[in-house]
C-alpha cells in the first residue's frame, strides 16, 4: 500500500512539473512575440524584418529624432483586428525612457502601425484622421 501511495506521489508531483514547463514555455512565446527589438543579430520573421525596415526608413519625425539618438527602438503587439477584407496586426512602435537617476521607467510611443498579414503590407495610422496609411518603402 505505501508503495502505491508512493508511486502516485511521483508520478502527481512529475506530471506537475511537466505542465508546469509546458505552461512556462507557453509563456516565454508569448512574451518574445510580444516585445521585439531591431536588432540583427537576433532571427527575425517576416513581421519584425518589416517593422525594423519601417524604423530604419520611416519618415517620422520621432522615430527619425530616436535613431538620431541613438535610442533603442522597440515594438510592442498589441492586439488583432479582423474585419471583412483584412487581418491586421496592431503594433506600438517606440522607446524606454526614465526620469533622471533611473526613476519612473515608461514606454513612449512614437508611432502606431498596423500589418495587414494577407498582403504583408505595412499601414501607419493617422491618429487625427483615425485612418491608415499606406507605407511605402
Amino acid at each position: 500500500m505505501k508503495k502505491t501511495l508512493l508511486f502516485a506521489t511521483l508520478l502527481t508531483i512529475f506530471l506537475s512539473c511537466k505542465n508546469h514547463k509546458e505552461e512556462v514555455a507557453l509563456i516565454n512565446s508569448i512574451e518574445a512575440d510580444t516585445i521585439k527589438v531591431a536588432d540583427k543579430q537576433q532571427p527575425l520573421n517576416w513581421k519584425d524584418d518589416l517593422l525594423a525596415k519601417y524604423v530604419s526608413q520611416s519618415d517620422n519625425d520621432l522615430i527619425q529624432s530616436a535613431n538620431k539618438q541613438k535610442l533603442n527602438e522597440e515594438w510592442l503587439f498589441d492586439q488583432e483586428i479582423v474585419t471583412d477584407t483584412a487581418s491586421y496586426l496592431v503594433y506600438q512602435i517606440g522607446h524606454d525612457v526614465t526620469d533622471e537617476g533611473g526613476t519612473n521607467p515608461r514606454f513612449v510611443t512614437d508611432q502606431w502601425v498596423r500589418i495587414d498579414t494577407i498582403s504583408k503590407q505595412l499601414y501607419e495610422y493617422d491618429l487625427a484622421n483615425d485612418s491608415l496609411i499606406k507605407w511605402k518603402p
